[in-house]
């Protein structure tokens, strides 16, 4: 009789337990969302679901916005396609709080969208992260257990965003791409940010950048964007590139010298134009392999000896017109390459 209790006692635990991972199975969503009001939000919330097994899509009404509150989403931890937020009135994240996992991750045009700090959960972006125009966002603090992005991040348009600070472990990534963030002062939250080979960046259409100290650990560039930056006088940081592939430094206004590239050798194509304070190309010295350079309408330049090594030892194409002295080739490799 012991014996029999002690069997019904076992199989009493065992089918809790099976019903316990069935009531885990019903917490899964599979398939695809889209939301367009709050009214949405609550009724899928009402599921309670865990784990969505596909791309969960807010999106409200452009310029009348319904959804103005996440809280019904606090039981989902998984998203294993994308999670994309937009045209939203929330202020804040509150309800992603325990979001551990995601696919693509893209916050787009909630202009009353203020901080990221409910992601404090969030450990890895199977993905993209895009932030485009949530013009409330001043920083990324709440990402400082976010270890993995295993594509790129692209943050364009956020005025309001004045720093990148955020990110705190390190994460390696394919491409950044940050377009007219205005109010941006400096890169020094991306110092945890490492980059693939033949990684791509772009930085285009800042006003307050003056440097980008933040990327020393992008070496192998495969494409490399330096455009319309107001305020960038410098390009220091780049101690460690030592090639590159295409790289366009073009139309910065106040920008005066290249010293980031001091021990840069190898490069596939390099453009430069419409940078009107930039007086010489000494810190392209060390350079001795390319394939293209066009260096054009660049209104100071005058001192093209940096040049001098790469010209004696290679055969590459070189376009110079448009600036302040325009030697040719022979005149630049005879020395007579500074007026």
């Amino acid at each position: 009789m012991k014996s029999d209790s002690i069997f019904m006692g076992l199989l009493f635990l065992f089918l809790i337990g099976c019903n316990k991972d069935g009531n885990t199975d019903e917490k899964i969503h599979f398939g695809d969302v889209i939301i367009n009001t709050q009214e949405e939000l609550e009724s899928f919330g009402e599921n309670e679901y865990v784990q969505i097994e596909g791309n969960l899509t807010l999106e409200g009404i452009e310029d009348n916005s319904q959804i103005t509150d996440l809280s019904p989403l606090l039981s989902l931890e998984s998203i294993k396609g994308g999670l994309s937020i937009e045209h939203t009135s929330i202020t804040t994240l509150k309800g992603l709080n325990n979001l551990v996992t995601v696919g693509n991750l893209a916050f787009s045009e909630n202009q009353k969208l203020s901080s990221l700090v409910d992601l404090k959960n969030l450990t890895s972006i199977n993905g993209d992260f895009a932030l485009t125009r949530n013009h409330s966002l001043t920083s990324l603090q709440g990402l400082a257990n976010l270890s993995l992005i295993s594509e790129g991040i692209w943050f364009q348009s956020n005025h309001g965003l004045q720093s990148l600070a955020g990110m705190e472990k390190p994460i390696t990534i394919t491409r950044l791409l940050l377009f007219e963030n205005i109010a941006l002062k400096n890169l020094a939250g991306l110092s945890n940010i490492s980059f693939v080979e033949n990684a791509s960046i772009q930085i285009t259409g800042h006003w307050e950048i003056d440097n980008l100290d933040g990327l020393k650990n992008f070496n192998k560039p495969g494409q490399f964007y330096i455009t319309d930056n107001k305020a960038l006088t410098n390009v220091g940081g780049f101690e460690n590139l030592t090639n590159a592939g295409y790289v366009v430094i073009e139309d910065n206004d106040v920008l005066e010298n290249l010293d980031g590239f001091t021990n840069l050798m190898e490069i596939d194509s390099l453009y430069l134009s419409y940078n009107p304070k930039l007086k010489d190309l000494d810190d392209f010295s060390t350079l001795s392999s390319a394939k293209v350079v066009e260096i054009e309408k660049n209104d100071e330049l005058s001192n093209f000896c940096g040049l001098r090594p790469l010209l004696s030892s290679s055969n590459c194409l070189i376009k110079v017109e448009g600036n302040l002295y325009n030697p040719i080739r022979q005149e630049i490799i005879d020395g007579e390459c500074n007026q």
